[in-house]
Protein backbone atom coordinates (compact mmCIF):
# COMPACT_ATOMS: atom_id res chain seq x y z
CA UNK A 1 0.00 0.00 0.00
CA UNK A 2 1.30 3.45 -0.93
CA UNK A 3 1.58 5.61 2.21
CA UNK A 4 -0.93 8.18 0.94
CA UNK A 5 -3.52 5.46 0.39
CA UNK A 6 -3.54 5.08 4.17
CA UNK A 7 -6.04 7.01 6.27
CA UNK A 8 -3.55 7.50 9.14
CA UNK A 9 -0.96 8.94 6.73
CA UNK A 10 -3.50 11.28 5.15
CA UNK A 11 -4.59 12.61 8.52
CA UNK A 12 -1.01 13.07 9.67
CA UNK A 13 -0.36 15.27 6.63
CA UNK A 14 -3.62 17.15 7.16
CA UNK A 15 -2.64 17.81 10.77
CA UNK A 16 0.52 19.52 9.53
CA UNK A 17 0.01 23.29 9.26
CA UNK A 18 2.07 24.25 6.22
CA UNK A 19 2.00 27.96 7.05
CA UNK A 20 3.35 27.44 10.56
CA UNK A 21 5.52 24.46 9.69
CA UNK A 22 4.34 22.28 12.56
CA UNK A 23 1.75 19.75 13.61
CA UNK A 24 -1.49 21.03 15.06
CA UNK A 25 -3.89 19.44 17.58
CA UNK A 26 -1.00 17.69 19.33
CA UNK A 27 -3.16 16.42 22.19
CA UNK A 28 -5.61 14.83 19.76
CA UNK A 29 -3.08 13.58 17.22
CA UNK A 30 -2.39 10.13 18.69
CA UNK A 31 -6.08 9.22 19.22
CA UNK A 32 -6.88 10.61 15.75
CA UNK A 33 -4.27 8.46 13.99
CA UNK A 34 -5.24 5.36 15.99
CA UNK A 35 -8.90 5.99 15.07
CA UNK A 36 -7.88 6.38 11.42
CA UNK A 37 -6.17 2.98 11.51
CA UNK A 38 -9.23 1.39 13.11
CA UNK A 39 -11.52 3.00 10.53
CA UNK A 40 -9.30 1.74 7.71
CA UNK A 41 -9.41 -1.79 9.09
CA UNK A 42 -13.18 -1.57 9.51
CA UNK A 43 -13.75 -0.30 5.97
CA UNK A 44 -11.52 -3.04 4.56
CA UNK A 45 -13.51 -5.73 6.38
CA UNK A 46 -10.70 -6.82 8.71
CA UNK A 47 -12.56 -5.49 11.73
CA UNK A 48 -16.29 -5.65 12.36
CA UNK A 49 -18.54 -3.86 14.81
CA UNK A 50 -20.10 -6.16 17.39
CA UNK A 51 -22.52 -4.09 19.45
CA UNK A 52 -20.05 -1.24 19.84
CA UNK A 53 -16.99 -3.43 20.15
CA UNK A 54 -14.25 -4.10 17.61
CA UNK A 55 -14.02 -7.71 16.52
CA UNK A 56 -11.25 -9.06 14.30
CA UNK A 57 -12.75 -10.78 11.26
CA UNK A 58 -9.50 -11.65 9.52
CA UNK A 59 -5.98 -11.48 10.90
CA UNK A 60 -4.51 -11.56 7.39
CA UNK A 61 -1.85 -8.80 7.20
CA UNK A 62 -2.77 -5.81 5.04
CA UNK A 63 0.80 -5.11 3.99
CA UNK A 64 0.70 -1.75 5.75
CA UNK A 65 2.82 -1.86 8.95
CA UNK A 66 0.69 0.82 10.61
CA UNK A 67 -2.56 -1.09 10.07
CA UNK A 68 -1.02 -4.46 10.84
CA UNK A 69 0.26 -3.17 14.18
CA UNK A 70 -3.27 -2.16 15.20
CA UNK A 71 -4.86 -5.31 13.76
CA UNK A 72 -2.48 -7.41 15.86
CA UNK A 73 -3.56 -5.56 18.99
CA UNK A 74 -7.25 -6.14 18.37
CA UNK A 75 -6.95 -9.74 17.17
CA UNK A 76 -4.67 -10.60 20.10
CA UNK A 77 -7.14 -9.41 22.72
CA UNK A 78 -8.72 -12.09 24.90
CA UNK A 79 -12.14 -10.54 24.34
CA UNK A 80 -13.72 -7.89 22.12
CA UNK A 81 -13.26 -4.38 23.45
CA UNK A 82 -14.89 -1.09 22.54
CA UNK A 83 -13.64 1.06 19.71
CA UNK A 84 -13.09 3.77 22.29
CA UNK A 85 -10.81 1.45 24.25
CA UNK A 86 -8.59 0.80 21.25
CA UNK A 87 -8.46 4.48 20.36
CA UNK A 88 -7.07 5.23 23.80
CA UNK A 89 -4.83 2.19 24.21
CA UNK A 90 -1.22 3.31 23.75
CA UNK A 91 -2.01 5.35 20.62
CA UNK A 92 1.43 6.97 20.47
CA UNK A 93 2.75 3.76 18.93
CA UNK A 94 0.57 4.49 15.91
CA UNK A 95 1.96 8.01 15.61
CA UNK A 96 5.49 6.63 15.56
CA UNK A 97 4.58 4.02 12.94
CA UNK A 98 2.91 6.59 10.67
CA UNK A 99 5.83 8.95 11.00
CA UNK A 100 8.29 6.19 10.10
CA UNK A 101 6.24 5.24 7.03
CA UNK A 102 6.15 8.84 5.79
CA UNK A 103 9.89 9.23 6.38
CA UNK A 104 10.55 6.04 4.40
CA UNK A 105 8.36 7.24 1.53
CA UNK A 106 10.12 10.62 1.41
CA UNK A 107 7.11 12.73 2.39
CA UNK A 108 8.60 14.11 5.61
CA UNK A 109 11.94 14.51 7.37
CA UNK A 110 12.26 14.09 11.12
CA UNK A 111 15.12 15.69 13.06
CA UNK A 112 15.63 15.02 16.75
CA UNK A 113 17.79 17.34 18.79
CA UNK A 114 18.28 18.82 22.24
CA UNK A 115 17.55 22.41 23.19
CA UNK A 116 20.14 23.86 25.56
CA UNK A 117 21.53 20.35 25.79
CA UNK A 118 18.62 19.31 28.01
CA UNK A 119 15.23 19.21 26.30
CA UNK A 120 14.58 16.77 23.47
CA UNK A 121 12.64 18.21 20.54
CA UNK A 122 11.47 16.74 17.25
CA UNK A 123 11.30 18.87 14.12
CA UNK A 124 9.20 17.62 11.23
CA UNK A 125 9.72 19.04 7.76
CA UNK A 126 7.21 18.46 4.98
CA UNK A 127 9.20 17.41 1.91
CA UNK A 128 6.27 16.98 -0.47
CA UNK A 129 3.80 19.87 0.01
CA UNK A 130 2.04 18.90 -3.21
CA UNK A 131 1.00 15.55 -1.76
CA UNK A 132 -0.41 17.25 1.34
CA UNK A 133 -2.27 19.76 -0.82
CA UNK A 134 -3.75 16.93 -2.89
CA UNK A 135 -4.99 15.15 0.24
CA UNK A 136 -6.47 18.43 1.46
CA UNK A 137 -8.30 18.97 -1.84
CA UNK A 138 -9.87 15.50 -1.64
CA UNK A 139 -11.13 16.24 1.86
CA UNK A 140 -12.43 19.64 0.82
CA UNK A 141 -14.35 18.16 -2.10
CA UNK A 142 -15.88 15.51 0.15
CA UNK A 143 -17.08 18.17 2.60
CA UNK A 144 -17.94 21.09 0.34
CA UNK A 145 -18.41 19.53 -3.08
CA UNK A 146 -21.62 19.06 -5.02
CA UNK A 147 -21.48 15.25 -4.95
CA UNK A 148 -24.31 13.60 -2.98
CA UNK A 149 -23.04 12.04 0.24
CA UNK A 150 -23.83 8.55 -1.08
CA UNK A 151 -21.40 9.13 -3.97
CA UNK A 152 -18.49 10.49 -1.94
CA UNK A 153 -15.53 8.11 -1.81
CA UNK A 154 -15.86 6.24 1.47
CA UNK A 155 -12.26 6.84 2.48
CA UNK A 156 -12.57 10.58 1.78
CA UNK A 157 -15.71 10.55 3.92
CA UNK A 158 -13.70 8.87 6.68
CA UNK A 159 -10.99 11.54 6.53
CA UNK A 160 -13.54 14.34 6.92
CA UNK A 161 -15.53 12.58 9.65
CA UNK A 162 -12.45 11.79 11.73
CA UNK A 163 -11.05 15.30 11.26
CA UNK A 164 -14.36 16.77 12.44
CA UNK A 165 -14.42 14.46 15.48
CA UNK A 166 -10.91 15.60 16.43
CA UNK A 167 -11.60 19.30 15.77
CA UNK A 168 -8.89 19.32 13.11
CA UNK A 169 -9.50 22.83 11.85
CA UNK A 170 -7.07 22.54 8.96
CA UNK A 171 -9.82 20.33 7.46
CA UNK A 172 -13.10 21.34 9.16
CA UNK A 173 -13.30 24.90 10.45
CA UNK A 174 -15.81 26.24 12.94
CA UNK A 175 -17.69 27.85 10.07
CA UNK A 176 -17.74 24.50 8.25
CA UNK A 177 -19.32 22.86 11.29
CA UNK A 178 -22.21 25.29 11.10
CA UNK A 179 -22.57 25.31 7.32
CA UNK A 180 -22.20 21.57 6.77
CA UNK A 181 -23.66 20.17 9.99
CA UNK A 182 -26.10 17.86 8.18
CA UNK A 183 -23.52 16.72 5.61
CA UNK A 184 -20.98 15.96 8.34
CA UNK A 185 -23.54 13.82 10.15
CA UNK A 186 -24.38 11.95 6.94
CA UNK A 187 -20.71 11.39 6.09
CA UNK A 188 -20.07 10.05 9.58
CA UNK A 189 -23.03 7.68 9.34
CA UNK A 190 -21.55 6.17 6.18
CA UNK A 191 -18.17 5.59 7.79
CA UNK A 192 -19.36 3.56 10.77
CA UNK A 193 -18.73 3.61 14.53
CA UNK A 194 -15.18 4.97 14.71
CA UNK A 195 -15.73 8.76 14.34
CA UNK A 196 -18.28 8.78 17.17
CA UNK A 197 -15.94 6.66 19.30
CA UNK A 198 -13.10 9.11 18.63
CA UNK A 199 -15.26 12.02 19.71
CA UNK A 200 -16.12 10.23 22.98
CA UNK A 201 -12.51 9.25 23.58
CA UNK A 202 -11.34 12.85 23.20
CA UNK A 203 -14.13 14.12 25.44
CA UNK A 204 -13.07 11.60 28.08
CA UNK A 205 -9.43 12.60 27.63
CA UNK A 206 -10.20 16.27 28.12
CA UNK A 207 -12.26 15.38 31.16
CA UNK A 208 -9.34 13.53 32.70
CA UNK A 209 -10.89 10.07 32.64
CA UNK A 210 -9.38 6.91 31.24
CA UNK A 211 -11.41 7.14 28.05
CA UNK A 212 -12.36 3.46 28.05
CA UNK A 213 -16.08 3.81 28.76
CA UNK A 214 -18.03 0.91 27.36
CA UNK A 215 -15.04 -1.42 27.58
Amino acid sequence: MHPLDSLPARLFLLAFDQERGRLTTRAALAPLLRAAALAELHLSGRLADAEGRARAVAATPSGDPVLDQVLALVSGSARPRSWQHWIGYRPKSTVAAVREALVASGHIRVERRKVLGLFRTTKITLLDPGAATHVESLASEALRGAWPVAEVDLRDAAVVSLAAAANLRTVVSRADRRSYRKRLAELGARVGPVPAALRKALQAQSGGSAGNDGD
